[in-house]
């Protein structure tokens, strides 16, 4: 055994060493420790400055798409809005009688307009696709009578080339279903429009099938198929790059952007579908396409009566197609070849007492002029529906519904939904004076050609308009005139028609007036445009540039349902100033005397500022004896005779201002009154205005009347 300090020592020794050792490894350890925080540090600023570059380079390229679809929607709106007036002052042209080489320059400056329209469209359609902008909006629709009406819209340009236009729909596709109508619509009218466009013989048709199910939703495959030149198999990818073509020259030979299939590829993406091509050189195209749409199982649509229908055809399967969709509601089909025997089953049913609540046939085949005439002479078949497949668009040969393409199970149901749904908005929404009585219009746009241009074509057809630059213009109007209708410009400078319209709404809501139905014009056609007008209060819209069809359209339809509305609420409809001239009221007064009627509303309207001044005066002093002596004198006015509206005011006024003269009280509900009838002498003011810088004869001319 060693010495005891020797060992001791020796441990000593290796303790200090073990203690150097350990320091020299936490040292180390520590060092290590450092490098890595270190390291982690450097890593998490460069992994935050590459990120914070990432994000700002993503920003940035988010930011220049919606800077370059916002270019394109200004630039949209400033291209549309003269195109507004060229394409209007070119309808309104064409209204007239005209020289026709004069005529036939006017319409290929019409045609060049909308070509141009075209372009700006696709153009604007594909920048938003591009920036990510463009947005499916699902609404539901009945699939089966947008593809109908696509096919009759087409079958017009596929006859005037001499092309048979073919549809084959499963009738698993026909229900209603929810999803972009307005977008589907759009890629199925370039296809067949492409398809007719290129083909120069033969057939241009439309298949449709499901090609998959899950639960509601389904997958559905169309196919527009042609028999043109047919395409080079190299060539199927690229006929869907922008501005590319299978032959160049395509474009200047048939017209049109190249930019349709790159759309239509781009849309059906959003469909959650795809979009291919099959075709080989001198075989034709088949254009394929899916989407994704949901089946409304409940859909809320008018049902087919149960209908007795002669069907003539002698096609088999639109034959069952039509037994399919009648029998189930309880009529009954009845199909027959030819006219004669469609005649005779006319005059079977006369003589027994009955008769044919619908007659359908194709005028190709059959002879029209037999078998109109025999359901146009016989009393018994009056109520009878006629429905005519195959006829041209200027056909005018006295048939229920004209359908433009030929007979098929497809067309035949989509015409007997129309008829329903014909039926059902009549029962529904009465219309009632909308197509003898000239309405009264505030048309509201900044810029003058497109007001001068939409007035005259207002004013062309029967109705009183009234002008208003912007919407501080349209606000007074609106607060101080009769209006039945008001056209609102969206885009304007100062106070915009969104907001304009929404002023007018609420002044409406504080004074307990009914709502005047609102129309937005706009060039911005982005579905969230029409959310925000809706939003403001506006009952309907129209795209610039304007086409008179659609404006006279709109006129009617929005006119109808006010109308239809008032009447379900129990309103009362105001007459107009012309209906209260020609009254036997103002007959009985003024006799056959028009230059009386005339001098009245003249002295009218030279006092009716200082009747305003008055009024104003009193409210200012809150004198009641002023407020009742003006109250009074309008009351026995001649004005009260052609508005007793204002003979209310004034004579309510004159009451609740005498009360309060000769005891004491609060002079609040008078003042309330003298700026409800301020308001009313203003309306009529500009009412009568209108009236005469129109031009109309002050008296309307009717029925000779015995005065006594």
């Amino acid at each position: 055994m060693g010495d005891p300090l020797s060992e001791l020592e020796r441990w000593k020794r290796k303790a200090r060493d073990e203690a150097a050792a350990r320091e020299k490894a936490e040292h180390l350890l520590a060092e290590r420790t450092s490098q890595l925080r270190d390291g982690n540090a450097r890593w998490d600023r460069d992994v935050a400055t590459r990120t914070a570059e990432l994000v700002r380079a993503r920003d940035e390229a988010i930011a220049a798409g919606r800077a370059r679809t916002d270019f394109l929607a200004r630039m949209s709106h400033e291209i549309r809005t003269p195109m507004n007036a060229v394409i209007g002052m070119a309808e309104l042209l064409l209204m007239e009688k005209l020289d026709p080489t004069i005529s036939q320059g006017i319409q290929t400056i019409r045609s060049a307009s909308d070509a141009l329209l075209e372009l700006v469209n696709d153009i604007l359609d594909f920048s938003k696709i591009e920036a990510g902008g463009l947005s499916l909006y699902a609404e539901e629709f009945n699939l089966g009578e947008q593809v109908s009406s696509i096919i009759e819209l087409m079958t017009v340009p596929a006859r005037k080339r001499g092309l048979e236009l073919r549809v084959e729909m499963d009738p698993r596709t026909s229900g209603v279903v929810f999803g972009d109508e307005s977008r589907l619509r759009q890629v199925l009218l370039n296809l067949i429009g492409n398809a007719v466009k290129f083909t120069e013989k033969g057939f241009v048709g439309l298949r449709t099938r499901v090609a998959e199910e899950q639960g509601d939703r389904l997958c559905l495959e169309f196919c527009v198929s042609d028999s043109g030149p047919g395409i080079p198999k190299e060539s199927h990818e690229s006929v869907f790059e922008v501005f590319e073509q299978v032959d160049g020259s395509s474009t200047r030979r048939h017209g049109g952007t190249g930019l349709g299939l790159a759309i239509s590829r781009r849309l059906v993406d959003l469909f959650g579908g795809r979009m291919w091509v099959e075709s080989e050189v001198g075989k034709g195209a088949n254009f394929y396409f899916t989407v994704w749409l949901r089946r409304v199982r409940n859909a809320r649509q008018v049902p087919i009566p149960p209908w007795s229908v002669l069907l003539v055809t002698d096609d088999v399967s639109t034959i069952d197609a039509t037994r399919r969709l009648v029998r189930p509601t309880g009529g009954t089909v009845l199909a027959v070849t030819g006219s004669l025997a469609a005649v005779c089953q006319l005059a079977n049913a006369a003589a027994v007492g009955r008769s044919f609540d619908v007659v359908m046939l194709a005028m190709d085949t059959v002879e029209g002029d037999t078998v109109l005439p025999t359901i146009q002479s016989l009393p018994e078949l009056s109520s009878t529906r006629t429905v005519g497949f195959g006829i041209s668009e200027d056909a005018d040969i006295g048939v229920t519904h004209a359908v433009v393409t030929g007979m098929s199970g497809a067309t035949v149901a989509a015409a007997l939904r129309a008829l329903a749904n014909a039926e059902g908005k009549r029962a529904t929404v009465p219309l009632v004076g909308v197509e003898t009585r000239g309405a009264t219009i505030l048309l509201v746009d900044d810029n003058p050609a497109n007001r001068a241009i939409t007035a005259r074509l207002l004013e062309k057809v029967g109705h009183v308009v009234q002008t208003a630059r912007d919407g501080g213009e349209a606000l007074s109007a609106a607060t101080s005139g009769d209006f039945d209708l008001i056209f609102m410009d969206v885009q304007m400078p100062g106070l915009d028609g969104v907001a304009a319209t929404e002023r007018i709404r609420g002044w409406e809501s504080m004074r307990g007036r009914t709502k005047v139905p609102i129309v937005g014009l706009s060039a911005v056609t982005a579905p969230e445009e029409l959310a925000r007008c809706r939003l403001a209060g506006m009952d309907d819209f129209l795209t610039k540039p304007i086409r008179a069809t659609a404006l006279f359209e709109t006129v009617q339809r929005v006119l109808s349902e006010a109308e239809a509305t008032a009447m379900a609420s129990g309103e009362v409809h105001r007459p107009t100033l012309v209906e209260r001239l020609g009254s036997d009221e103002v007959i009985e007064k003024f006799g056959d005397d028009a230059e009386s009627v005339r001098l009245c509303l003249e002295v009218f309207l030279a006092s009716k500022p200082e009747y305003a001044e008055l009024i104003r005066s009193g409210i200012t002093t809150r004198d009641p004896d002023a407020l009742q002596r003006i109250g009074h004198t309008l009351a026995g006015s001649f004005i009260g005779i052609l508005r007793p509206h204002l003979l209310e005011h004034a004579r309510a006024l004159e009451s609740e201002a005498r009360a309060r003269s000769q005891s004491a009280g609060s002079l609040d509900a008078a003042i309330e009154l003298s700026e409800q009838l301020l308001s009313v002498l203003e309306e009529i003011e500009r009412e009568v205005r209108m009236h005469m810088e129109a031009g109309q004869p002050p008296v309307v001319a009717g029925e000779p009347r015995q005065v006594t």
